[in-house]
């Protein structure tokens, strides 16, 4: 066998295994409620989608194709919630990992609140982010159930509030958890 064809043969080895590491990684992509993607960083930092998991479009109803049509991640990012967004890739931009919290908005109009992981990968060679990988996580449930919480202590306060007897509440080992303001005098 010449060099030539024993390069050839190398070459077509190394690429079914790249093609058996993107098979594998698209079929983890499926099975993660949880989502993963990736952009490239463009000079005039724009980013360009290359890639998001299945799990994606199950939550929120686009594909990557129509997330581009659409003009970018950023237009379905909650309007309230975009400085937030743009504040986390400008710290990633600057070659720092970050956490955000934010809400998109899916296909059927609904906000969705997510929990965003994002690494930079910095090319030495160009001096900057070239590509953005990241995962987020649905927290929306949690986010809600958090709100309902808070509402329902607010509600405990404004009736422990109005109550004309002094009222404490106890946890098993006989600590004080509240009183109200009746109680206090």
């Amino acid at each position: 066998m010449s060099d030539r064809e024993e390069s050839r043969e190398e070459l077509l080895v190394e690429l079914e295994r790249l093609r058996e590491i993107e098979r594998r990684f698209q079929r983890m992509g499926e099975m993660i409620s949880d989502y993963a993607y990736s952009f490239a960083m463009e000079e005039d930092l724009s980013m360009q989608g290359e890639w998001l998991s299945e799990s994606f479009t199950r939550v929120f109803g686009y594909t990557l194709d129509e997330v581009k049509q659409l003009g970018g991640w950023q237009v379905l990012i909650h309007p309230d919630d975009r400085e937030t967004a743009a504040e986390h890739v400008r710290r990633v931009l600057a070659n720092k990992s970050d956490v955000c919290e934010m809400r998109m908005v899916t296909r059927d109009g609904e906000p969705r609140w997510l929990r965003s992981y994002a690494i930079p990968i910095f090319d030495e060679s160009l001096g900057r982010v070239v590509r953005i990988w990241g995962v987020s996580q649905d927290i929306d449930e949690v986010v809600k159930k958090q709100a309902e919480l808070k509402q329902s202590q607010k509600f405990l306060e404004s009736v422990l509030s109005s109550i004309q007897d002094g009222i404490s509440v106890l946890d098993r080992n006989m600590n004080i958890l509240h009183v109200n303001e009746v109680m206090r005098r």
